[in-house]
């Protein structure tokens, strides 16, 4: 049972929302101070399990938080702030109260080389200045520290399925005020907050885009293609069947959401990690009996029947309510037309190429992505490489250019790494329910991985906070196994 300062946290940020949008006169710059404020306190005072929870719940809406703020600096670099009074409150543990961490996390060294050469590349000389490296180093540190969280606090079985829950909480808000916006059109996005004019008049040339409760058109579908496996894990494989009718009937609504949002990589991503996953469980089931295998590809048939029957009807009253949708459901189909797929990403590698030659070292923190905007007056003042000088749009390409060659390779062979043993452990774990919960995880980051080559997903939320974070935890589940291996022989 969580303790009471939990559950009034539970109510507390659920009235937070309530005010910020339906009574302007209390300040909602005031609001997103004070969820960081609450969030922030509540990693502080709460059990570590439970201080994760309400981390990814912050990061999961902190994008609203940055446009009711009017993107103030604290609040912009919000999700930094939770990360690090975690780290705070486990260095405390540490040094003031005893806590010993025994177990060292798979690739450990490997991790502390890529810090150490982050810390090479803040005296890069190419540098626009030490205020801008330092904003920009921390895509490449905050969420990376996820990582050991994910593996030191999985104990047991039951903490992986308490993890997902704060990232599927998050995919219902955004699934839930993204279908609204979606019927509605760019009214309803503004009638959350008018700072979201902004955001809207960046887009005009291009069909309307939900927000959800981001701060990004077609942000919802960055969350839910994250957690797409997970849904998929506590349809087939939870035995309550409120929560497997729950999720069925939840997954049109989710699915057409990819269609209003036209982020094709998402869908992609959703897609791939999906598919993977249904393939694996069908793997799995083999190895118990005909029955259950029957049973779950009868359940998956019954899960893609629905879809089938009611995206048409979902489009078609899309349409009536906004012709424009129609726009934005062409362009979302567009992801099965080869020509234009192939074409999206043109000319990545004639990038990657040049710039190899001219930067292989790196050319310095913030130069290109989020922080790169922050720091517009040093690019147009730089006279070595001018403002427009580094175009991305792909992991590799905005690596090389920030940290060089060497830093790219590092990250590099740290995702691979990971998802190897991954893959490596989907094979050896002989616990079926463990192999199951195993292969959710390993398909999400799978599907992300795939998507660096458009994106940049696990330098930036949410994509990164959940791909570390996992990572961690998929480095622990084998562990799990031997756990309980060695209690059931002690009790024995």
């Amino acid at each position: 049972m969580p303790s009471p300062a939990i559950l009034i946290a539970l109510l507390f940020l659920p009235l937070l929302f309530f005010f910020g949008l339906f009574f302007e006169d209390l300040g909602v710059q005031l609001l997103a101070f004070a969820g960081l404020a609450v969030s922030a306190y509540l990693i502080l005072l709460v059990p570590d399990r439970w201080a994760l929870f309400f981390t990814f719940l912050y990061i999961g809406l902190e994008g609203f938080f940055k446009v009711i703020s009017n993107y103030h600096p604290v609040v912009h670099v919000g999700s930094d702030v939770v990360v690090i009074m975690l780290c705070l409150k486990v260095l405390y543990r540490i040094f003031f109260q005893g806590i010993t961490l025994k177990e060292k996390p798979p690739f450990l060294p490997l991790f502390l080389i890529h810090f150490a050469w982050l810390a090479i590349v803040l005296l890069n000389p190419f540098a626009l200045s030490l205020v801008s490296s330092i904003a920009g180093a921390k895509i490449y540190v905050t969420m990376i520290l996820l990582y050991f969280f994910g593996f030191y606090l999985t104990e047991k079985e039951e903490d992986v399925r308490f993890f997902m829950i704060p990232f599927i909480i998050v995919g219902i808000l955004h699934t839930v005020t993204g279908l609204v916006q979606g019927f509605i059109g760019p009214e309803s996005v503004l009638l959350m907050h008018p700072r979201y004019a902004v955001q809207l008049s960046k887009y005009q040339d291009v069909a309307f885009r939900p927000f959800g409760l981001t701060n990004l058109p077609g942000g919802p579908s960055v969350y839910l293609h994250e957690i797409y496996p997970f849904l998929l894990y506590f349809m087939f494989h939870l035995r309550s069947y409120f929560a497997k009718l729950s999720v069925l009937l939840f997954l049109p609504f989710t699915t057409f959401l990819f269609f209003l949002c036209q982020i094709r990589s998402a869908m992609l991503k959703m897609i791939v990690g999906s598919s993977l996953f249904l393939l694996g469980s069908i793997h799995i089931a083999s190895k118990i009996s005909a029955r259950m295998t029957q049973g779950l590809m009868a359940f998956g048939a019954l899960a893609g029947a629905i879809l089938f029957l009611t995206l048409p009807d979902f489009m078609d009253a899309s349409v009536e309510a906004r012709t424009e949708n129609q726009a934005a459901i062409d362009r979302s189909l567009s992801l099965f037309d080869y020509e234009t797929v192939t074409n999206a990403r043109r000319g990545a590698w004639d990038r990657f190429a040049i710039y190899v030659k001219e930067v292989p070292l790196g050319a310095g923190f913030s130069r290109v992505g989020a922080a790169a905007g922050a720091f517009k007056d040093l690019h147009q003042a730089d006279t070595i490489f001018g403002f427009k000088h580094f175009f991305s749009d792909n992991f590799w390409i905005t690596t090389l250019i920030e940290i060089g060659l060497p830093g790219m390779v590092i990250m590099t062979l740290l995702l691979l790494m990971i998802l190897g043993r991954g893959i490596r452990q989907y094979f050896n774990i002989e616990d079926l329910s463990l192999k199951t919960m195993h292969l959710a995880v390993l398909c999400s980051l799978i599907a992300i991985f795939i998507g660096l080559y458009g994106a940049e997903g696990v330098l930036y939320n949410p994509e990164s906070s959940f791909f570390w974070f996992f990572a961690g935890v998929l480095m622990k589940i084998p562990k799990l196994e031997k756990k309980a291996t060695i209690i059931a022989n002690e009790s024995f």
